[in-house]
C-alpha cells in the first residue's frame, strides 16, 4: 500500500462536521488522513472530538488550506453559492475534490466546474451519497437488466417539517441568490435533493448515466417567508418516456420520510429512506436489499477507493449531478411561485422556541396525489391550490433568472 491520501476540509460545523466524522469512521488512517481543515471558528473546531482525533491542522481561511503542498484532496461541504468557486480553486491547486450536493446553483456553473476538472486533470466527485451505496447500485442494476420490464412511472413523496429556525441558520437559507451566486434554495434544491437525484438516476435507461427531463408541469407554493418555494408538486416527462411525479414540502408539522416508488411493466421497486429497496415482480422472484445506515461514510470509503485506483470504485460525476440542477433551474425560471393565503396556514410550536408552518390538509392531499398520480389542483381537496404551468425543457441548458424577475 502507498502513502495515505492526504485530505482537507473547508469548514468544521454543520454538514462539514458530519463529513469529518463519517470520513474518520469510514477510512483507516493507513489509507487516508484528514490533515487540515479551515474554519472561521477555530476554538469550536479545536474542541470537536473528531477534529481532535484526526490530528488535523486548523487553519483560518480556504486560501491557507489550498496553499498547502501536503494535500491531495479536498472536501467542499460549503454553501451552494460557493461550490463553483472553491471547487475550481481546489482543482487549479492540484487537489481532487469531493463537492457537497447539489453540484451548483445553476447549470452553467456546473459546466464551469466540469471544465475546470478537465483543464487541471483532477477528479471531481459530487456528494449525492445515495448513489454510492451498494443497495442503490443493486436496485439500479436490477431495473436496468430489464427482467422486470421497462420503467413506466415513478414518484417521490416527502413531508419534512422545517421550523422558522431552519430558515435563520445561515445567510442563504430560503434565498434565490446571495452576493456570491445563485442558490435557489428549496426542498427540491437542498434538503430533498438527494431523493430527486436518486429517482432520476434509478430510472435512467440502460447505458445512460442519468434520466433527462424533457417537460414539466409544476405547482410551486410559498408558505414561509422565503424567496423561492417551500412546497412543490412536479410532473415530469423524460427522454425515455417515463413519467415522474415529485411531491415535496417543508410546510408541514408531521414528518413523512421520502418514499420512492417506481412502477415497471411487470412489478414495482420501492425505497424507504435508510430502510430498504423492495422489488415486487409478477414473474420473477421478489427481492429486498437493506439500505446502508451511514451513507456519507460509505461514500467517503468509495471516494478514497477511487482515488487509490480501485477498478471497481465509482464516483458520481458533475454531468450526472447537473441534471438535478437543470431541473430545479427550469422550475425556478419557467414556473411562478404562489404565495399561500395565511388563512390556509397554521403555526405549530416545535418545542424548541421556534415553530412550524403547516399547509391545510397537506398530508392527505399529497397522499391522494401520489395514489392517483395527480397534481394538487387536480385533486380538489383544498382551496389554496392553483393550476400549474407547463414547460418544454428538452433543449433547456442555461439558467437566466427566476420567473417574473
Amino acid at each position: 500500500m502507498g502513502n495515505p491520501i492526504r485530505v482537507g476540509c473547508i469548514g468544521a460545523g454543520g454538514i462539514a462536521a458530519t463529513h469529518i466524522r463519517d470520513f474518520l469512521q469510514a477510512v483507516s488512517s493507513e489509507r487516508a488522513r484528514l490533515t487540515a481543515i479551515c474554519t472561521s471558528r477555530p476554538e469550536a473546531a479545536a474542541a470537536d472530538p473528531h477534529v481532535q482525533a484526526s490530528g488535523a491542522k486548523i487553519l483560518g481561511t480556504p486560501e491557507e488550506l489550498l496553499a498547502l503542498s501536503d494535500l491531495d484532496a479536498l472536501i467542499v461541504p460549503t454553501g451552494i453559492d460557493t461550490h463553483l468557486h472553491y471547487s475550481s480553486l481546489a482543482l487549479q491547486a492540484g487537489k481532487h475534490v469531493m463537492c457537497e450536493k447539489p453540484v451548483a446553483g445553476t447549470i452553467q456553473d456546473a459546466r464551469k466546474m466540469a471544465q475546470a476538472r478537465d483543464r487541471f486533470g483532477k477528479s471531481l466527485a459530487v456528494g449525492f451519497q445515495d448513489t454510492y451505496l451498494p443497495s442503490s447500485r443493486w436496485a439500479r442494476e436490477r431495473i436496468a437488466a430489464g427482467d422486470i420490464g421497462t420503467v413506466e412511472r415513478a414518484s417521490l413523496c416527502a413531508l419534512w417539517p422545517r421550523a422558522q429556525s431552519y430558515y435563520q441558520r445561515n445567510a442563504w437559507a430560503g434565498k434565490n441568490r446571495t452576493d456570491k451566486g445563485w442558490v435557489l434554495d428549496s426542498p427540491a434544491m437542498n434538503a430533498l435533493a438527494h431523493q430527486i437525484n436518486l429517482l432520476l438516476w434509478l430510472t435512467a435507461e440502460p447505458g445512460r448515466p442519468i434520466n433527462r427531463v424533457t417537460s414539466v408541469e409544476a405547482e410551486l407554493y410559498r408558505a414561509w417567508d422565503v424567496e423561492g418555494f417551500d412546497t412543490c408538486a412536479v410532473r415530469c416527462r423524460t427522454e425515455g418516456g417515463c413519467e415522474i411525479l415529485i411531491l415535496l414540502t417543508h410546510a408541514c408539522s408531521n414528518r413523512v420520510d421520502p418514499t420512492l416508488f417506481i412502477q415497471v411493466e411487470r412489478g414495482a421497486v420501492e425505497r424507504e429512506l435508510l430502510k430498504s429497496y423492495r422489488i415486487v415482480s409478477e414473474q420473477n422472484p421478489a427481492g429486498e436489499r437493506a439500505c446502508e445506515k451511514e451513507p456519507i461514510a460509505v461514500m467517503h470509503d468509495e471516494w478514497i477507493r477511487f482515488l487509490e485506483g480501485s477498478p471497481v470504485a465509482e464516483i458520481y460525476s458533475v454531468e450526472q449531478a447537473a441534471e438535478h440542477t437543470r431541473l430545479i433551474c427550469a422550475l425556478s425560471e419557467h414556473c411562478p411561485v404562489v404565495t399561500v393565503d395565511p388563512a390556509s396556514i397554521t403555526e405549530v410550536p416545535d418545542g424548541h422556541g421556534s415553530f412550524f408552518r403547516s399547509l391545510a390538509d397537506i398530508q392527505p392531499l399529497f397522499e391522494k396525489c401520489r395514489e392517483d398520480f395527480l397534481l394538487p389542483h387536480e385533486v380538489g381537496l383544498t382551496d389554496w391550490t392553483e393550476p400549474g404551468r407547463q414547460a418544454d425543457i428538452g433543449e433547456y441548458d442555461t439558467f437566466s433568472g427566476v420567473f417574473g424577475e
